[in-house]
């Protein structure tokens, strides 16, 4: 089974949109800016991808924190996933993914 996106050894991986059909080519998202990149030139398609792209870059973005404290915590983890949204601003699934990722249980 080929996926489209997955978490693999720490990075995003995705299925490079722009080069289908002809070729099948991956992208390993290692941090959140080349993930940014990927959703911004549309190398991530579909709502669903794009959706799973966004809670992936969250947890990309904030796997190193060095906050000691929740507040501190809480005001990077609202950063990225601000400049996530930043990517693709009509993008109706983004916005959803990210907003589950910032609610609180």
């Amino acid at each position: 089974m080929i996926s489209t996106i997955e978490w693999k050894n720490g990075k995003v991986r995705i299925i490079d949109q722009t080069k289908l059909p002809e070729r099948l080519v991956y992208i390993d998202c290692a941090d959140i800016e080349t993930l940014w990149n990927a959703i911004k030139e549309l190398q991530v398609r579909g709502a669903p991808a794009i959706g799973i792209a966004a809670c992936l870059g969250v947890i990309l973005g904030i796997k190193n924190s060095k906050a000691k404290k929740f507040s501190s915590f809480l005001k990077e983890l609202r950063e990225v996933i601000n400049y996530l949204a930043s990517s693709r601003p009509t993008a109706v699934n983004l916005f959803w993914g990210l907003r589950r990722c910032a609610a609180s249980p």
